[in-house]
Parts: C-alpha cells; sequence; structure tokens
C-alpha cells in the first residue's frame, strides 16, 4: 500500500489496550514490543493517509515489527473490509 511517491498509509494506534485488544479489527501490542512505550493496539479501522513529505524520516524508525504482526494486521484489514486477506 506504500508504493507510492506522495501519501504513505499509516494505521492509528489507542491506549485503550483492556477494552480493545480482543476486537477482531485490532492487534495488541506490549508495553516495549517494536518500539512502543506502553501498551496499546494499532485500530486498522483508523486507516488514514499522510503525506511522506509529512513524515520526519531523519528522525529514524521507532521500531520493525516481526514476521509474524505485519500478518495480523493483513488479517485484521481483512477484516474491517469483509474479505479473506491472507498474506503471501
Amino acid at each position: 500500500m506504500n508504493r507510492g511517491d506522495y501519501v504513505i498509509a499509516v494505521i492509528c494506534t489507542s491506549s485503550q489496550f483492556t477494552l480493545r485488544e480482543k476486537l477482531p479489527h485490532c492487534l495488541p501490542f506490549c508495553r516495549g514490543e517494536f518500539g512502543f512505550p506502553k501498551d496499546c493496539v494499532a485500530q486498522c479501522e483508523s486507516l488514514t493517509l499522510v503525506e511522506r513529505q509529512e513524515i520526519d524520516w531523519d528522525a529514524g524508525r521507532l521500531g520493525v515489527l516481526d514476521a509474524v504482526h505485519p500478518r495480523r494486521l493483513i488479517k485484521a484489514l481483512g477484516y474491517i473490509f469483509d474479505s479473506e486477506c491472507e498474506p503471501t
């Protein structure tokens, strides 16, 4: 999704961990995982676009996901779009 030159798709997170961690369209992350400072969930219903020029690329990455979590994000996005998304 992020192959374009002008915008990048981002998924917003929420600190409402206990309320949202079990929802099929949310993906929980524990404090310390992938650079997250506290427990949070990725809210796949909150997919938004940000202009690439608005991102501070010089600041570096906050964290990098392992091989499993991107697959879970794709499945959660599939739930939002009512699609059987299965990453390859």
